[in-house]
């Protein structure tokens, strides 16, 4: 009888240790299941970060297009300008067709010194000097 209570204790034991071990064995799965939460979290973060940063590139090469666009302005506004220019000059040299030339570039740019009288004066004495 001692024998039979000796070998169930050793049952119960191994039962036991088999238990503990599978204890063991489900804690060890929840630490790698969320090591791999960790992981995929990590990586989540690497993946919203590279987003970012395409999204700022994206916002930047925006910004270049829009600077290019505003040269591309600036320029089509002075080309309009000078040519604007050049046409009131042709329009005052066929008016004036005995001024000399520097007297009717220079009177194209009137509305640029109309601020200043004696420009303004000296360009009006030029012009009816070369024409009387």
């Amino acid at each position: 009888m001692g024998q039979f209570l000796a070998d169930m204790g050793h049952i119960l034991a191994d039962m036991g240790h088999l238990l503990a071990d599978m204890g063991h064995l489900l804690a060890d799965m929840g630490h790698l299941l969320a090591d791999m939460g960790h992981l995929l979290a990590d990586m989540g973060h690497i993946l919203a970060d590279m987003g970012h940063l395409l999204a700022d590139m994206g916002h930047l090469l925006a910004d270049m297009g829009h600077l290019l666009a505003d040269i591309g302005t600036l320029f089509n506004t002075i080309f309009a300008l000078l040519s604007g220019t050049l046409l009131w000059a042709q329009s005052l040299r066929q008016l004036h067709p005995n001024t000399p030339a520097h007297v009717w570039l220079l009177s194209s740019f009137r509305p640029l010194y109309f601020p200043f009288p004696r420009i303004k004066s000296y360009a009006g004495f030029l012009i009816k000097r070369c024409d009387s």
